[in-house]
């Protein structure tokens, strides 16, 4: 699951939350922990904050 969110956030890094969950077909709390679990493996981090940031790739 994570590599699909993963793959989500590198195909648009501007993609919502909202979006992921109906994408990867889990649930908004699942989508928080895989998130969180991306960002402390230092896979993903989020530039510009919550609003009007994006994601940025750290490994590809």
């Amino acid at each position: 699951m994570e590599y699909k969110v993963f793959n989500l956030i590198k195909e648009d890094p501007a993609v919502t939350y909202a979006y992921i969950t109906d994408k990867a077909g889990v649930g908004e709390t699942s989508v928080y922990k895989i998130i969180k679990s991306l960002k402390d493996k230092g896979w993903i981090k989020r530039n510009n904050g919550r609003k009007c940031g994006n994601w940025v790739i750290m490994k590809k």
